[in-house]
Order: C-alpha cells, then structure tokens, then sequence
C-alpha cells in the first residue's frame, strides 16, 4: 500500500425517523485499527452503532468498503460530520503500514451475541489491530479484517426484551501464532467482563 493514499467518505445526516443517523459509506487503502479508530469516534460523540459491515476488496489491491448507520443527537452527528470532512475520523495511511501476502494467511472468526453497550465493537476491533511480537520485520504484526457485520438487535424480537449487538467477522493473521494470540486476547477479555457465555472464536485454516 502507498503512503498518503485518501479515504473516500459518503456521508448523509437522515432525520426521517424517531431519532437522527448518520450514514456513512467509506473506501480506501486497508491498513490496521480502521474499525477501531471509526468505532471509538462515533461512541464518543455519544453516536450509538445500529449497524456496521467493513469488506476487502481485491486483496491485491489492499482497499476495503465500510458502511456505517449510528444515531444520536442531532448536534453530535454534526460534529461527528466535522470529523469526516476534515478526514479526521480514520487513521492516516502511512509506509510503515504491512499488507499481507493473502494466500498463506491464517483465519480466525469471531462472533459475539451480547447485552448492547458502548465500546463494544472499537474494543473487538482494538484487540485485533493491536501489534503482536513476530520474527522478522516482514511479517505483518496485526490481524487484518477480511469481512465484519455487526447490528444492534432486540433479543426478545419485535415485541421487545433486552438490546443485543451481534457480531460476526472473519480476521486474517500472517502467522498462525498472531491468529491464536488474537483468539486468545478476545476470549480473555470477554471472561473479564462477564461476557465468555457470549462471545466465541474458532479458527478456519485447513485441518
């Protein structure tokens, strides 16, 4: 991936229902933490995430699409609008960004189908574009998002019950030590918060 590469962004303030949402519409180079840094932006605005789904594009070609609906106050999705414009919302490609050679990567996938709370998807997605300890400089040291799809839901259905956020998503790792060192880290966190019955891991490579 080139260094300085631009996001693409669509944004669209829909105020046509009960609350506003911001809709969002991204492309550009893939590089680590894009969920993350996406994620934690809108959560701070107080921006609730209604649905989110991110996808590579060619693999050789290094780009992905992300689509983004969240809502709350008016005044916040402005602000949150701000961000996109001054392209503040992602973080910047860089040369010091690794691609993977896609053929010989590692799968994992992650679901989780939990009580709704705030941080939930930047925390996943935080956990896999952290940087791991590898051996040798060429290796990529992150995971690497392939497809994500997450949605706010109503466990109890139509007629009401408890939020839940839904999540699944399959991740690419270089190596399979990075893709168990992910696994592990995410079901360590759930343990931590109580959330081990809802979230669960399993890997994908050939038998």
């Amino acid at each position: 991936m080139m260094a300085g590469m631009r996001d693409e962004f669509k944004a669209h303030v829909d105020q046509a229902g009960s609350q506003p949402r911001l809709r969002l519409r991204i492309t550009g180079p893939d590089r680590p933490n894009l969920i993350a840094e996406a994620a934690t932006h809108l959560e701070k605005h107080r921006l609730l995430i209604e649905t989110i789904t991110f996808n590579l594009l060619l693999p050789d070609e290094h780009r992905y699409v992300m689509e983004i609906v969240a809502r709350g106050p008016l005044e916040e999705i402005h602000a949150t609008r701000l961000l996109v414009d001054s392209e503040e919302l992602l973080p910047k490609s860089t040369a010091a960004d690794r691609t993977f050679h896609w053929p010989s990567a590692s799968m994992l996938h992650v679901a989780m189908d939990t009580p709704d709370e705030v941080g939930l998807t930047a925390k996943v997605a935080q956990i896999v574009g952290k940087p791991r300890d590898t051996h040798g400089r060429e290796i990529c040291p992150s995971g690497s998002f392939v497809h994500l799809m997450g949605i706010l839901h109503n466990s109890g259905g139509p007629g009401g019950g408890t939020a839940h956020f839904a999540l699944r998503a399959n991740i690419a790792a270089q190596t399979p030590e990075i893709r168990d060192d992910i696994a592990a880290h995410v079901q360590a966190w759930a343990t931590k918060n109580e959330r081990d019955r809802d979230v669960w891991t399993c890997g994908l490579d050939r038998p």
